[in-house]
């Protein structure tokens, strides 16, 4: 029943690692310092290339640690911070060779850069991900730029990345990690890491962090942040004046919006009056082009019967995309269908035949443009753009998402865009220089537009995401301008009311500050508050606890004892009680090691359990080993070794997908099949370095004079 034990395949089983622990009781202000300390990330002792900037060498330090510990790390400095330069150091520092996924607007940038750098570099485009092709299985980190894209995980080049990341130590890249929710950044997160890999921080799971109001200092392990958006050029923002011309044509549009019904259900409705608001607070050319495709969706959704979600997305485009939550828009497309109804068709037509009134607003443009400063107008409307191309003449660049051009001629977009980068000054492509490029968002990420020092908001993006993305085209090294002018067009009262396109920017721009700050400067222990919960136990002490593998430190962990009792608490449980340590006495009183020690030690042990994540799997390969042991089959023994230590240490999405897949996999292919080898740390070490006094109402730090005096006027508040 048993293999039968060989005597060669023995091994000497070391000894368990003795508890260590060192009481050094501390204050409250000595307990903050410790606990600075104490989550600090990792830094990387290496010399830096010298191509770096000094304010880059931090994020590369950090970068390169992150990658080494945990195989995985996200670099969210801000726009402009030159993460090119750091991710195209990280790839020298680990081999010198990488692989590059990227916004294919972008290639030829990074292509630039790696070519002067002289490292070897593989080549693919997240649209290529989109389609179903993975990138090449090279050798060397994976670099993916502008990773926010791959926030939604059930989208097919998230899936197709997530596969490929699975193997290879990986690099994300983004300023906005989060756009819409903090969730976003944890979505990014379970890319490159497993969802324990901060257990031994006291993050058992990265998912919790979803309802955090705070990030807790462990994530600064995984998430890089060192610079702040305030450290480049500064910028000056100031509100595109609105005519009263443009608030009576906007208020025409409110009216004729009212006046549709446009769907059977509340949801649709509520998309399509959205997308039609938003295309007249963009241009009357817009609006005009929206109403033509409603025309056309009322027509295909009655000769088809109902209303697909497909059709919804064509007839929203990507210039409201963000701000759709489509898995809850058409249910149709599982439930009943949506019909749209006819009766809007004359109300269409009608509204179609006013004429259109943009001349308002342009005329506020030509004034803007008087003084030749080099200048990006962005729009998100196609239509806006064209109607722009039109009205300022052959003297203009533009670059929408199919192509690029200067005045009526069609141009390389690299050309285009490079008469507004760097070398401004060495574009010969005609004999005079444009001074206004009109661009949709494909120009709004990773560009250098540094040669102009206005931006225009012709259209407000949804999220403050893509503004600062925008933003960033001209705020970015190199940029001669002292001051860069940001103008935002922000929709007339009658149809902002509609939209709320301020307060989705404010909303969703006061999340992502709020954590992206926490990242930069780090937070105390005493900040984060991640749930609502209360602490109801009684606490004596708490003990900050190092969590390390031999000598190589992997993370810290609170632990909280009394009445006999120790525990790891939640965050949500930790502030009150770091509000109610003692801050007076340097030592309370003494602790005895062989006992409070040893049960301090042993939570923080208990902690750090991770139970198999497929225990079918976990079984059914033990008894595979068993079969395979019997006939002596090291290779098989080795190949199911490997499986089962995976199923123990939860690692990045792709290896979750490829582990679930196994579970039906026949017996041959589990023999067969080969994961990228884990690193065996062995045996965590837990050893104590501070403790801090909790005064908790009713522990012994209470004075016996305080106790007679609480028990002697008990009576009287009982009468009162």
């Amino acid at each position: 029943m048993w293999p039968r034990i060989v005597a060669d395949a023995l091994d000497i089983a070391p000894h368990p690692p003795p508890l260590r622990g060192v009481d050094i009781a501390c204050d409250a202000s000595l307990w903050q310092i410790a606990s600075r300390q104490a989550w600090r990330p990792s830094e990387h002792e290496g010399a830096p290339p010298a191509w770096l900037r000094a304010h880059q060498v931090p994020s590369w330090r950090r970068s390169v640690a992150a990658l080494q510990v945990y195989g995985g790390a996200i670099l969210a400095e801000p726009v402009g911070a030159g993460k090119t330069w750091i991710a195209l150091a990280v790839a020298s520092a680990l081999g010198g060779r990488a692989t590059v996924v990227a916004p294919a607007v972008l290639l030829p940038q990074w292509q630039a850069a790696a070519a002067g750098l002289c490292l070897r570099v593989e080549w693919h485009s997240l649209e290529r991900c989109s389609r179903g092709v993975p990138p090449p299985d090279s050798g060397g980190i994976a670099i993916v730029d502008e990773a926010h894209r791959l926030r939604h995980l059930g989208t097919r080049r998230a899936v197709v990345v997530a596969d490929w990341l699975a193997r290879r130590p990986a690099l994300l890249l983004t300023a906005t990690p989060i756009v819409n929710r903090r969730a976003d950044l944890l979505a990014l997160l379970q890319l490159v890491v497993g969802d324990g890999t901060l257990r031994h921080d006291g993050v058992p799971s990265l998912e919790t962090l979803a309802s955090a109001d705070m990030p807790p200092p462990a994530l600064r392990r995984l998430v890089v942040r060192t610079m702040s958006e305030t450290s480049g050029t500064p910028l000056v923002t100031r509100r595109f004046p609105i005519s009263p011309e443009e608030h009576q044509r906007a208020g025409r549009a409110a009216e004729g919006i009212a006046s549709l019904r446009l769907a059977t259900t509340a949801g649709t409705r509520r998309l399509l009056h959205g997308v039609l608001a938003d295309a007249a607070a963009s241009s009357d050319a817009a609006w005009q082009a929206a109403l033509q495709r409603s025309d056309a969706l009322v027509q295909q959704a009655s000769e088809a019967g109902g209303l697909s979600r497909e059709m919804l997305r064509r007839f929203a485009g990507s210039a409201c995309d963000q701000g759709v939550l489509w898995a809850l828009v058409a249910p149709e497309a599982q439930d009943r269908p949506v019909l749209l109804p006819t009766e809007d068709l004359p109300t269409l037509r009608a509204l179609r035949a006013v004429p259109t009134a943009d001349e308002h607003w342009l005329a506020e443009v030509n004034l803007l443009l008087a003084d030749h400063a080099v200048t990006v107008l962005f729009c998100r409307h196609r239509a806006t753009a064209h109607l722009l191309r039109r009205h300022l003449g052959d003297a203009v660049a533009w670059v929408t998402g199919h192509e690029a051009g200067l005045g009526p001629h069609r141009a390389p977009r690299h050309q285009v865009l490079a008469a507004f980068g760097p070398r401004r000054t060495e574009w010969r492509v005609r004999h005079a220089l444009p001074t206004v490029l009109i661009a949709t968002d494909v120009a709004a990420e990773g560009l250098d537009l540094q040669a102009a020092s206005r931006l225009v908001h012709l259209d407000l993006p949804w999220t403050a995401m893509r503004r600062d993305q925008r933003n960033g085209r001209v705020r970015r090294p190199g940029q001669a301008a002292e001051v860069v002018d940001i103008i935002e067009r922000h929709p007339p009262p009658a149809l902002e009311r509609l939209l709320r396109l301020g307060w989705r920017i404010r909303t969703k721009a006061t999340i992502a500050d709020r954590w992206l700050d926490a990242m930069q400067h780090g937070t105390d222990q005493l900040m984060v508050a991640a749930t609502h919960e209360t602490a109801t136990r009684d606490v004596e002490r708490l003990w900050l606890v190092r969590i390390g593998h031999g000598a190589t430190p992997r993370g810290t962990i609170l632990v909280a004892s009394g009445r006999g009792t120790t525990w790891v608490p939640t965050a949500g449980e930790v502030t009150p009680m770091l509000a109610r340590s003692v801050a007076t006495p340097r030592v309370a009183r003494p602790v005895d090691h062989e006992t409070t020690g040893r049960d301090v030690l042993a939570a923080a042990h208990r902690a750090l359990a991770v139970p198999s994540l497929f225990p079918a799997l976990s079984a059914r390969i033990q008894r595979l080993a068993r079969r395979v042991g019997h006939r002596r089959d090291m290779a098989g023994l080795v190949a199911l070794d490997g499986l089962l230590a995976h199923l123990h240490v939860p690692g990045p999405l792709g290896l979750r997908r490829e582990l679930e897949r196994l579970r039906h996999a026949p017996d041959a292919e589990l023999l067969a099949h080969r994961l990228p080898k884990r690193v065996q740390l062995g045996p965590p070490v837990a050893r104590i370095i501070a403790s801090v006094m909790v005064d908790g109402g009713r522990s012994p730090l209470r004075s016996r004079h305080d106790q007679l005096l609480d028990r002697a006027l008990r009576p009287r508040r009982d009468a009162d």
